[in-house]
């Protein structure tokens, strides 16, 4: 325990000389806040409770004494760790002094708003030669001088006025010597403790809440100091009595009808001492615990077929006036499956589940259900397929193997009508889908397909036309493309093509094609035929023609120069020739001059003839006979006619002879040699003369 040690305030440490009816304050070095304090006192040996005192606050206590005499001073301190005493003593000598009276009142507390009226009383009398003074103070404050000389003084506690007020007469005497120091004296201090307004605050929050059975009320009680707070308890309007608390703490237990709330109010009223403050109440609607329960009726707990979502869990919850939600969860997977107000849930699987249900004032319940299954489920386990041996056949069949779910069962292909049949046969190629129904009424359905031996195909891929084609010789064919199918990986060529164009295979594409050589004549027809296809399918075959035609021809067959010739009027031309060739087998020809004909014997043409008239005439020659699509060959040559000359003289140096010689030709050198041969032979051997002919030509 901790040492106690005692002082006097505002004096010496452990003793003082004072007059009788003086106020002494002691003061305590511990508080005694935690504790019993009481404050002791003697004259003699004995200890006693002190008198005439007030205690102030945790550390003071104030003391008067009206009896002159020695006084001796002690604390007594009791608290959960023991009894102690201060370890001192406070000597206190009180002086024989002027008569302060005795303070007196009925009450010594107040209420807010409350009065008490305070009476100075004397032994004997009030002297008239003394002056009495009222004077009061709060805790350790000066005292203070009230302006009331009465024998009475009314005290009436106003709000904020509260706490512990010391009320005294100061006793001033008439000023004769007989108590010398002392002639000023005080009444005992009489104290009234003025109460604040008590209050209370519950920690609850709301003045009204909605709870259920089992709800734990916990409610803190705060409000002014040294309150104390009572409550009354009552359950749907019966009250339970007054009692005593500090604060709320209990679990609300429903007893009502299972249908509606009970009401239960907590009414707390603050008071210190008697003097009481508002009350605060607070109220708690009180709903009987949930209950929630499986519809076995109403529910699908039995699925007739493995796999099934047709389930279903129907709950009930109780109380029935209130408004629930439903939380459904999957156990195996703790997910939740669905939430809902109304307590029915559906496509369900098989499963184990947990439903909560909540309502508006948390009141909660939970419950499990279980939906079970059969182990297995109808099935086609096997199906055993016999294929069509080649496409387009129908000697495809299937035979059914089926197990699980619940014999007997009946199957339907195809969407059509169910059966007890489980072989099909006469199918052709194709994806057949089954269905089967056990007696639950359970199905399922397989997909089953017959495939066929795909026969081989070829088709023409290039251009329509080009598989049956004519062609000139030396002309590249429109290349041939043929494209295989199915089964078919390689090809055989019969027939014939002709020289110069070749086929062959590039991935699944034949391609012919090439320039037929010269020589080539005729129609070569061929046929391909597919290699590579499934028995028994046959193969495939496709056949094309190429036509090759001979070109026409025409060639000069007489001399080179005959094509294109010089002659005079008069004179016949040189023979030119032309021979036939290849496809052509007649003539056509333009741009002779007249006297000129052309005449075909054994595949010659013959130009022949003496011109009639003079000019250039350039001719084109025509072969007919050609074959499409050889285009014919032409040729041109030309026949140049010159008109006849007139010589009027020659001349010799130093002599002219007039000569004429009609039948001359300006034909170049042969012209010359006929003037010669006409001349004397003396003249010819000249080596100058000249010939003046007409039209204006000289030659030398």
């Amino acid at each position: 325990m901790d040492d106690i040690t005692l002082s006097l305030y505002g004096q010496s440490p452990t003793s003082t000389i004072v007059c009788a009816g003086a106020e002494v304050v002691l003061v305590s070095s511990k508080s005694l806040a935690n504790g019993t304090a009481t404050w002791q006192q003697r004259t003699g040996t004995e200890w006693e409770t002190a008198t005439g005192g007030n205690p102030m606050g945790n550390y003071y206590y104030s003391v008067t004494n009206t009896v002159p005499a020695t006084y001796f001073y002690r604390l007594k301190y009791e608290d959960m760790c023991g009894t102690e005493y201060s370890n001192n003593e406070i000597q206190v000598t009180y002086l024989d002094a002027v008569d302060g009276g005795t303070v007196t009142a009925t009450v010594a507390e107040l209420c807010v708003d409350a009065s008490a009226t305070l009476k100075h009383e004397m032994e004997t009398f009030r002297d008239p030669a003394n002056t009495y003074t009222w004077e009061r103070r709060r805790s350790m404050t000066a005292w203070e001088n009230l302006g009331s000389t009465a024998d009475t003084y009314e005290v009436t506690n106003t709000a904020g006025n509260d706490g512990e007020w010391l009320y005294r007469i100061k006793v001033e005497g008439d000023g004769t010597p007989d108590f010398g120091i002392c002639n000023v004296s005080y009444s005992p201090a009489y104290k009234i403790v003025l109460h604040p307004v008590p209050t209370v605050t519950l920690s609850s929050g709301l003045a009204e809440e909605t709870v259920c059975d089992g709800y734990k009320v916990d409610i803190t009680l705060t409000g002014t100091p040294n309150t104390k707070y009572f409550m009354e308890r009552s359950v749907d309007g019966n009250a339970e009595g007054l009692r005593e608390v500090t604060e709320i703490s209990e679990i609300l237990t429903y007893v009502g009808d299972g249908n509606s709330p009970q009401t239960v109010t907590y009414k707390v009223t603050p008071k210190i001492n008697d003097c009481a403050g508002t009350s605060v109440t607070k109220t708690y609607y009180l709903w009987p615990s949930l209950t929630l329960n499986v519809d076995q009726a109403a529910s699908v707990l039995t699925l007739n077929c493995k796999g099934a979502e047709n389930g279903a869990i129907v709950l009930t919850a109780q109380p029935s006036a209130m408004a629930y939600t439903f939380t459904l969860y999957n156990v195996a997977t703790g997910q939740v499956v669905a939430e809902n107000t109304t307590g029915n849930f559906t496509g369900l699987s098989a499963g184990v589940y947990r439903i909560t249900a909540s309502n508006s004032v948390s009141c909660s319940a939970e419950t499990t259900a279980v939906i079970t299954e059969p182990e297995t489920h109808v099935t086609i386990d096997n199906a055993t397929v016999t294929n069509v041996l080649c496409n387009g056949g129908s000697d495809g069949a299937i035979e059914l193997s089926i197990s699980g779910g619940v014999a007997p069962y009946l199957v339907s292909l195809n969407g059509a009508a169910y059966t007890t049949n489980t072989s099909y046969s006469d199918l052709f190629a194709g994806t057949y889908v089954f269905t089967v129904k056990d007696a639950n009424g359970c199905v399922s359905s397989t997909s089953v397909t017959v495939t066929a031996n795909e026969p081989s195909s070829i088709e023409l891929s290039s251009a329509a036309g080009t598989q049956d084609q004519t062609v000139c010789e030396k002309t590249d064919i429109d290349p041939v493309q043929y494209t295989l199918g199915g089964s078919a990986d390689g090809y055989v060529l019969t027939g014939a093509l002709p020289a110069g164009v070749t086929h062959g295979l590039s991935g699944s594409v034949i391609t012919i094609s090439g320039n037929p050589k010269p020589v080539e004549y005729g129609a070569y027809t061929y046929t391909i035929t597919t290699t590579g296809h499934a028995e028994p399918c046959p193969a495939a075959t496709i056949t094309g023609t190429i036509t090759v035609n001979r070109e026409s021809t025409i060639t000069l067959s007489s001399l080179s120069g005959t094509r294109h010739q010089t002659i005079c009027e008069g004179l016949a031309i040189t023979d030119v020739q032309y021979t036939l060739g290849g496809s052509a087998d007649d003539y056509m020809i333009t741009g002779l001059p007249n006297g000129v004909t052309a005449n075909l014997v054994a595949g010659v043409i013959t130009l022949s003839g003496t011109p009639e008239e003079l000019g250039t005439f350039n001719y084109t020659l025509t072969p007919s006979g050609h074959t499409l699509p050889c285009p014919p060959a032409v040729t041109n040559g030309s026949i140049i006619v010159n008109p006849l000359p007139s010589i009027t003289s020659f001349t010799l140096p130093g002599r002219t002879w007039p000569y004429i010689f009609s039948s001359i030709c300006t034909t170049g050198a042969s012209t010359i040699r006929k003037v010669r041969e006409l001349l004397p032979h003396w003249i010819a051997r000249s080596t100058a003369w000249t010939i003046s002919m007409a039209p204006r030509k000289r030659w030398k």
